[in-house]
C-alpha cells in the first residue's frame, strides 16, 4: 500500500474518532443546563449561576482529576468560569431579574436540600474522625464530592486545614437552612447567568499525540494545552499554536503587553513573569524564521533537579550546612561515609543522568551536548581550540572521572544498581541514606510517605548542584529549570477566551501551587515553597536559566545513543566486553556519535 493511501486511512480513521467522540459530548455539554450553588465562606454570602453557556472553552490537560496540579487548577477553573460570565454579562448587558430570578432561585434550593441531607451526615461522619490524616482525606473527598453536585465553596487560603474546611462546610449548611426558612429567600442570593464553561479533557501524558487526529481533522480542537516547553514543541513546529506577544485580530496590542487583568492591572501581563522565565516561552532554536521572537508558551510553573538531604544525618555527621562546591560536596560525602552514613541513594532505572547533565553544564556550559551531537567541539579558551572529535575533548574525561569516583568511592547505598523507582526515595525517608538527586518534584511525592519517616529522623532540606571551581562564572550561577505551563491553539473556537483563562490562572493559582504542591511558580509576585527554600536564592539570582537535554531537544540521540551507553557506564554493567571504564566510555560514545550522524541524525539512525 503506498504512503499516500496510508495517510489517508490514518485520516479517516482520525475523523470516525473525532466524530463518535464529538455525539458523546454533545450529550455532556446538555449537562451544562445543572444550576450552580457557591458559597463564600469569607462573606456567609451565596451566588447562584443560571447556566446560559455561550462560551465554551476546551482545556486538554495531562494530568488526571485525581491529581494534585489539576486538583488545585480545577478550583480556579471553576471561579474563572464565574468570572469571565461576569464580565461577559456586562458587556452584553444580561441580567437575571424579576420573576425570572425568583423561579431561579426556588428552583435551585430544591437541588440543595436534596444535597443538604448527605452532606450533613457525612461532614458529621468525617468531625467524629481522630485519625488527623484521615480525616484531612475524607475532608478532600467531600469536597470533591459536592462539587460533582455543582455545589462549591470559594477556595480557601492555601494552607488551610482540615479544621477550618470543615468549618467552611458547616457555615455552608447554616446558610442553607436560613435559605430555606426564608419567606423571600432571592432576596438573600446573588443571582448570575453564567456563560462560560471550561471543558477539561484529561489525555495522559501523551496529550499533545492523542489530539494529533483533531488537528488533522480541524474538529474539536483543544483551545488549550498543557505541558512542558519541549512537549508542547510539535505545536509550535507546525504552526499550530497562537503567539501571545503578536496582536491577536482587530486588537491594537498583543496579550503580553496587555493590562495583567486578573492580578494588577496596573501592569502588562508580560511584566507579572519572572523576565528568564517568560524568556523560555520562545522557540528561538527552530530553524524556522516565522517562529523567532514569538512567545508562545505561558510558563506558569518550572521543576529543576537537585540534590536533596536529609538535615538530620548530615547533623549526625558534624555537617551544619550543605557544599556549594564540588571539592565541599566530596568532602561531605567522605564524612558520611566516615561516621558509617551512606551518602548517596538512588535508583538504578531513573535520575542518574543527571549526574552527568548538570557536570556538563558546570565544567563545560550548557551549549555542549548540542555542539557535541552536531559533530562540533565543545567550546574552549582559545589557546586550546583544535580539530579534535568532540568526545576526545579532555573535560569529558574529568566529568565522567567524577561519575566513577562516586561509584568508586562506595558513596551510593550497596544495592542500587538493583533498586526500581521509588524503592530508593522510599528509603530516603526511612533514613536509608543522607543525600539524593531528583527532581523538585519530589517534595509532592516524598509527602505520600510521612508514615515512613518519624520528624526526629527525618528533616527534608535541599541544595543547588555544587559549582565547579575554575569553570565559567557564568554557568556556576545559572539554573536548569523545564518550564511547564499553557499554550493556546490556533485552530480552537474560543481562542479569546483561551487568553483570558491563562491570565486568570497565572494571576490565582500560583499560592495553591507553591504551598499545596510545592511547585516552582514563573511569576513575579509569588512565594517559594518552604521546602525548596535551600535553592530560592540561588534560583531567583541565576544568571539564566537553560532547559535543554539530549533527551528532549535529540531524543533519538538521547535515546538510542547516550543513554543505554551512560547506563552501562554508570552502573558498571558488564556487556559482550570487559568492564565498562572512562576511556571505553568515551570511545564508544565518539564512533557512535559519528555513525548517527553519517546515517542522518535524528531522522536516519537506527
Amino acid at each position: 500500500m503506498s504512503p499516500f493511501y496510508k495517510l489517508l486511512i490514518v485520516v479517516l480513521i482520525a475523523g470516525v474518532v473525532v466524530i463518535a467522540y464529538d455525539l458523546f459530548q454533545a450529550k455532556i455539554e446538555k449537562g451544562e443546563g445543572d444550576p450552580r450553588i457557591r458559597f463564600d465562606p469569607a462573606t456567609g454570602r451565596f451566588t447562584f449561576w443560571k447556566p446560559e453557556v455561550r462560551v465554551r472553552i476546551v482545556y486538554a490537560s495531562m494530568f488526571g482529576p485525581g491529581e494534585p496540579v489539576m486538583r488545585v487548577r480545577d478550583d480556579w477553573i471553576y471561579m474563572f468560569e464565574e468570572d469571565y460570565s461576569d464580565v461577559l454579562a456586562g458587556k452584553l448587558g444580561r441580567e437575571v431579574t424579576g420573576e425570572e430570578r425568583t423561579r431561579f432561585v426556588r428552583e435551585t434550593l430544591k437541588q440543595a436540600a436534596e444535597v443538604r441531607g448527605d452532606l450533613s451526615e457525612r461532614l458529621k461522619a468525617i468531625e467524629s474522625i481522630s485519625d488527623a490524616s484521615k480525616k484531612t482525606q475524607q475532608t478532600e473527598e467531600l469536597l470533591v464530592w459536592l462539587e460533582g453536585r455543582h455545589v462549591f465553596l470559594t477556595p480557601l487560603e492555601p494552607m488551610a486545614g482540615p479544621e477550618q474546611k470543615l468549618r467552611a462546610l458547616r457555615d455552608l449548611i447554616t446558610g442553607l437552612d436560613k435559605l430555606a426558612r426564608d419567606a423571600d429567600p432571592a432576596r438573600l442570593v446573588r443571582v448570575a447567568p453564567r456563560l462560560v464553561s471550561v471543558e477539561r479533557r484529561w489525555q495522559g501524558r501523551w496529550v499533545l499525540s492523542a489530539n494529533r487526529p483533531r488537528f488533522l481533522t480541524g474538529r474539536e480542537v483543544p483551545d488549550i494545552m498543557t505541558g512542558s516547553k519541549m512537549e508542547l514543541l510539535a505545536l509550535v513546529q507546525d504552526h499550530y499554536a497562537v503567539p501571545l506577544n503578536v496582536p491577536l485580530a482587530g486588537e491594537e496590542l498583543s496579550p503580553l503587553d496587555a493590562p495583567d487583568t486578573y492580578g494588577d492591572p496596573g501592569r502588562t501581563w508580560r511584566e507579572a513573569f519572572l523576565p528568564k522565565m517568560l524568556k523560555e516561552g520562545k522557540y528561538d532554536f527552530l530553524d524556522d524564521p516565522t517562529v523567532r521572537g514569538k512567545i508562545y508558551l505561558a510558563p506558569l510553573t518550572c521543576s529543576t533537579t537537585i540534590l536533596f538531604y536529609n538535615e538530620v544525618l548530615l547533623a549526625r555527621a558534624g555537617i551544619d550546612s550543605p557544599p556549594r562546591t564540588w571539592p565541599e560536596f566530596i568532602a561531605v560525602c567522605e564524612k558520611l561515609k566516615a561516621a558509617g552514613i551512606t551518602p548517596l541513594t538512588a535508583d538504578a532505572d531513573v535520575y542518574s543522568d543527571y549526574w552527568q547533565s548538570w557536570l556538563i553544564f558546570r565544567v563545560m556550559g550548557p551549549e555542549t551536548w548540542e555542539r557535541t551531537i552536531s559533530g562540533v567541539p565543545p567550546e574552549k579558551p582559545p589557546a586550546e581550540r583544535g580539530s579534535d572529535p568532540p568526545w576526545t575533548d579532555p573535560r569529558y574525561r574529568r566529568v565522567h572521572a567524577e561519575i566513577r569516583r562516586l561509584r568508586d568511592s562506595g558513596y551510593f547505598d550497596k544495592d542500587f544498581p538493583g533498586s526500581t523507582w521509588p524503592a530508593a526515595q522510599r528509603g530516603f525517608a526511612k533514613g536509608s541514606a543522607a543525600m539524593m538527586i531528583c527532581g523538585s518534584w519530589l517534595v509532592q511525592e516524598l509527602s505520600g510517605y510521612k508514615g515512613l519517616a518519624t520528624a526526629e529522623g527525618f528533616r527534608l532540606k535541599c541544595f543547588s548542584f555544587p559549582q565547579w571551581p575554575g569553570g565559567r562564572q557564568r554557568d556556576q550561577t545559572a539554573a536548569w529549570a523545564v518550564p511547564y505551563g499553557l499554550m493556546v491553539c490556533r485552530q480552537g473556537k474560543a481562542t479569546a477566551g483561551a487568553i483570558e483563562l491563562v491570565k486568570y490562572l497565572s494571576a490565582k493559582d500560583w499560592p495553591d501551587m507553591v504551598h499545596k504542591n510545592a511547585q516552582i511558580s514563573c511569576m513575579v509576585d509569588a512565594d517559594f515553597s518552604p521546602d525548596l527554600a535551600g535553592i530560592k536564592q540561588d534560583f531567583m539570582n541565576a544568571s539564566a536559566v537553560y532547559s535543554r537535554t539530549p533527551d528532549i531537544y535529540a531524543r533519538r540521540f538521547g535515546s538510542q545513543v547516550l543513554s543505554p551507553r551512560y547506563r552501562a557506564f554508570f552502573l558498571q554493567e558488564k556487556g559482550a566486553g570487559d568492564y565498562v571504564s572512562v576511556e571505553q566510555f568515551l570511545k564508544n560514545m565518539d564512533e557512535q556519535n559519528r555513525r548517527y550522524l553519517s546515517d542522518g541524525g535524528e531522522e536516519g539512525y537506527e
